[in-house]
């Protein structure tokens, strides 16, 4: 009697655990097969910034160019520039009491020299100008070029009209949206139909002349997660740094302000400079299951700044690698 009481209650669980494990598997099968932001327990996660706004990373490019002193524009068949096969430039002309100055930006390659329509005697002429060796910067631009994803999260829709709300100007084409600032910023906020709805930080910070100078604020953002995980349901994750972050002793953490600064101006600095990643950078990986995939982004993803759940052997490991970082400057 006792033995059948037995089998009956093993039958019972085997039969629970097989019931429970359908269930599990109809509910994954249910969710669809698209890209996901994956948070650490596996639910939709769009990141906040603390002013309730979404928060994107691009990078901050330089335009380069030079001046031409004495020069003035001109346009010749409804053109102020010949665009050489292979090379894009714009230019920018200015006349103050009769002394004029011609301005040339380059979009992407530059060449060893251009011609530009330039007015002589009344005339407009084509010159032949070399390409200085040295080049100054002459503007700062991001192309924000959206996924779907990120429009999803945004709320933005066609038709809506974006643009960057400290932004100089912008050029649209088929492939590019550039958004043009005459100086270097560390973020701006995204307008959509004027309405503030994210904001944008640059990969690359303001480096000021002067790090000691106490007025100036990098602005490094210290969110609650160092990384966004983009997964689809191959197990392929994108994983983006949302911040300047150090790994030692196999931790992850935003060191502080002063060794970013100063590994931004010099990768000599300190030897942890060069493994320095930077807000923006992406690195891209597939996991070979769920568990492994979850337990990664869960041990990596938090901020140990924000995470109450670190023993006590972890907090103590966390102050010795920030030591040992700010000690090697």
């Amino acid at each position: 009697m006792k033995n059948i009481q037995l089998i009956i209650k093993i039958l019972s669980i085997f039969w629970g655990i097989v019931l429970f494990s359908i269930v599990i598997k109809a509910l994954v099968d249910y969710i669809p097969k698209k890209n996901w932001n994956l948070s650490v327990d596996g639910k939709v996660n769009i990141k906040k910034s603390l002013h309730n706004t979404d928060v994107l990373y691009f990078p901050l490019k330089e335009r380069y160019g030079f001046t031409l002193e004495g020069y003035e524009s001109c346009i010749k068949n409804s053109q102020s520039a010949i665009y050489q096969q292979g090379y894009n430039f714009n230019t920018n002309g200015s006349c103050w009491n009769n002394n004029c100055s011609l301005h040339i930006t380059f979009s992407e390659k530059i060449p060893k020299s251009v011609d530009l329509f330039i007015k002589q005697d009344n005339t407009c002429i084509t010159k032949n100008f070399l390409v200085p060796k040295g080049l100054n910067t002459m503007s700062y631009y991001v192309d924000l070029q959206l996924s779907q994803s990120q429009k999803q999260q945004l709320g933005i829709v066609d038709g809506n009209k974006i643009r960057l709300e400290h932004a100089n100007g912008y050029s649209l084409d088929s492939t590019h949206q550039y958004y043009t600032y005459s100086t270097k910023r560390t973020k701006d906020n995204i307008l959509v139909n004027d309405k503030n709805v994210g904001e944008i930080y640059f990969s690359e910070a303001i480096i000021p002349s002067n790090i000691s100078d106490k007025k100036f604020e990098l602005n490094i953002p210290h969110p609650k997660e160092l990384y966004t995980f983009n997964c689809d349901s191959q197990r392929s994750c994108e994983i983006t740094a949302n911040s300047y972050i150090v790994n030692m002793n196999g931790i992850d953490f935003i060191p502080k302000d002063e060794f970013i600064l100063k590994c931004l101006n010099h990768t000599t600095q300190s030897k942890y400079c060069n493994r320095m990643t930077h807000i923006g950078d992406i690195k891209r990986t597939t996991f070979t299951s769920d568990s492994m995939m979850y337990s990664y982004i869960k041990s990596t993803k938090t901020n140990p700044e924000f995470n109450n759940d670190l023993k006590e052997w972890e907090l103590k490991r966390l102050k010795k690698a920030k030591e040992e970082v700010m000690f090697s400057l």
